[in-house]
C-alpha cells in the first residue's frame, strides 16, 4: 500500500523548542528544528490508540505483515498501470492482469501475511475478478488522468504532512477532482482522507505548475471540486462534494490536537475489541503484559508453560516488572524529597544549597495547560494573532502571553482558559567527588 511515513520521527520529541549548542551557518533566521512530519494514517492511528502510535513510529517496533495490505497493493499497482498513458490507447486488460500478476509474484504467501497458499490463491482470484469487472465497465469512457499516485508534502504550520492521491483529474480553469480506491469492504467511512487531500492540494504550489506544464492553463490557484471513494470489489462510487472551510478548519484542528499530544510525548493505551484484536504490539502494551489471555487466531491453545521461549519471555517481563516498580517506588520517593525540599526553599527565599557531599540548584520554570482548544484557537483569530501562532502549540501560546505589546484584556481571556503550574526543576552536583 502507500507509504506515507518514510521520514524520521525524532524531531516530534523535540516539540517546538529549539536545540541548545548548535551552530547554525547559514542564518541566524534559519529553522533548526524540522516541521514534524504527519500524514491521515498517523491522525488515524494516534486518534484511534495514542500508544500503539507510539509502539508504530516513535520506537518503530517490528509488525506483522498484512494480508489485505497485500491484496490492496497488488490491485493499486494494477490500476495504475491501466492509466499510465499520456495519450490513448489503454493497455488492453489481459495486459493488465499480467502486469498484476507479475507484481503479485513478487513475493510468497508468507511475505505477505496469510496463513496458507490456499488463502493466498482465493485471494489471488477475487482480485483477478475485481479487476476484469472494473476493466468491463470502464475501459470505454476511460479518460487520461492528470496524475497517478501523486505524492505531496506541503508544510503548514509547523507539520509536514504527506498524502498521496491515488488519481487526480483536472477539470479545468484550476479545478481537480480527487480518487481514492478502496480494495475492502465498502462500509461507511468518513471522508476525512479526502478532506485533508483537498486542504494539503490547495496548498500545494506545485499542482498550479504541473497544470501549466500539461495543459498549458496559467491558474491562480488550484481548487478541489469534488472527491470520491471507489470501492472496486463492489464498483461503487462514494461521492463528496468540495468540503466547506468550517470542516476542513475542524479536521485540521485535530491534526494539530493530535501533532500536539506526540509532542509533549502524550501515549495513552487505549484499550477496545477492534483495536486490540490485530495489534502486532500486545506483548509491549501495559493492558496486555499480566494478562496470557491474548487474543489470537492460532485454532490450537498455546502451552505457555511448555514453551521454553515462553517460559524465559515470562521470566524476562516478571524481571522488568520488578524494576518497573522499583523505578516507580524510587520517583515517588524523590518527589517527597523535592517537595521538602521547596517548601525550605520557599520559606527561605532560596534557590540553591549544599550538603556535605552534593549541591542543589533549582529553576523555576511554568507550565500552561489549555483544555478548551477551540476557545483559545477564537481568541487568538478574533485578535489577529492566529497566523503569529501557527500550529497553537504550548510554547507558542506561551510566547504570546508573554509579549509585553499583548492587550491586557486578551492576555486575560487567554489565561481564563488555561491553568498554570510552577515548574521546579533541580540540578545535581556532586561536591564530594564521590
Amino acid at each position: 500500500m502507500k507509504n506515507e511515513n518514510t521520514e524520521s520521527l525524532f524531531p516530534e520529541l523535540l516539540g517546538t523548542e529549539p536545540k541548545k549548542n548548535i551552530k547554525v551557518v547559514k542564518s541566524i533566521s534559519s529553522e533548526i528544528v524540522k516541521p514534524m512530519a504527519f500524514s491521515f494514517s498517523k491522525l488515524s492511528l494516534y486518534e484511534e490508540c495514542s500508544l500503539k502510535y507510539k509502539f508504530k513510529y516513535i520506537d518503530k517496533l517490528p509488525e506483522e505483515p498484512k494480508f489485505y495490505f497485500a491484496l490492496g497493493h497488488s490491485v493499486h499497482n494494477a490500476m495504475e498501470f491501466m492509466y499510465a498513458v499520456k495519450s490513448p490507447p489503454f493497455p488492453e486488460l489481459r495486459d493488465v492482469l499480467k502486469e498484476f500478476k507479475r507484481e503479485w509474484k513478487t513475493k510468497n504467501w508468507m511475505q505477505k501475511g496469510y496463513k496458507d497458499s490456499a488463502h493466498e490463491e482465493k485471494d489471488y482470484s477475487k482480485a483477478v475478478e475485481m479487476l476484469k469487472a472494473y476493466y468491463e465497465k470502464h475501459h470505454k469512457t476511460f479518460i487520461v488522468p492528470f496524475l497517478l499516485e501523486y505524492s505531496a508534502d506541503v508544510e503548514a504550520d509547523g507539520l509536514r504532512v504527506r498524502i498521496i492521491a491515488d488519481k487526480i483529474n483536472y477539470l479545468g480553469n484550476g479545478e481537480i477532482e480527487i480518487v481514492d480506491y478502496k480494495t475492502g469492504k465498502n462500509i461507511s467511512r468518513s471522508a476525512d482522507q479526502v478532506h485533508l487531500y483537498q486542504k494539503i492540494c490547495e496548498l500545494d504550489p506545485r499542482l498550479k505548475d504541473k497544470i501549466h506544464q500539461i495543459y498549458g492553463d496559467r491558474v491562480q490557484s488550484v481548487k478541489v471540486r469534488n472527491m470520491e471513494y471507489y470501492y472496486i470489489p463492489g464498483l461503487k462510487e462514494i461521492k463528496f462534494e468540495r468540503a466547506p472551510d468550517k470542516d476542513i478548519e475542524k479536521l485540521w484542528d485535530r491534526v494539530l490536537k493530535a501533532a500536539d499530544g506526540v509532542r509533549a510525548a502524550e501515549f495513552e493505551p487505549n484499550p477496545g475489541e477492534l483495536q486490540c484484536k490485530f495489534c502486532d504490539f500486545k506483548a509491549n502494551c501495559p493492558i496486555f503484559t499480566n494478562n496470557k489471555s491474548i487474543i489470537t487466531d492460532e485454532k490450537e491453545p498455546i502451552n505457555y508453560d511448555k514453551d521454553e521461549e515462553y517460559s524465559k519471555l515470562a521470566a524476562l517481563v516478571d524481571e522488568y516488572g520488578k524494576m518497573f516498580n522499583r523505578v516507580n517506588s524510587f520517583n515517588k520517593e524523590l518527589e517527597n524529597i523535592k517537595t521538602e525540599i521547596l517548601k525550605v526553599f520557599k520559606k527561605k527565599k532560596i534557590s540553591s544549597y549544599s550538603g556535605k557531599n552534593y549541591g542543589l540548584n533549582t529553576k523555576k520554570t511554568e507550565k500552561w495547560t489549555f483544555e478548551d482548544r477551540e476557545a483559545i484557537i477564537n481568541i487568538l483569530k478574533t485578535q489577529g494573532l492566529y497566523d503569529r501562532v501557527l500550529a497553537p502549540v504550548l510554547k507558542n501560546i506561551v510566547d504570546v502571553l508573554n509579549d509585553e505589546s499583548l492587550p491586557e484584556s486578551v492576555r486575560k481571556k487567554i489565561k481564563e482558559q488555561g491553568d498554570k503550574k510552577e515548574i521546579f526543576n533541580f540540578e545535581v552536583n556532586n561536591i564530594s567527588g564521590r
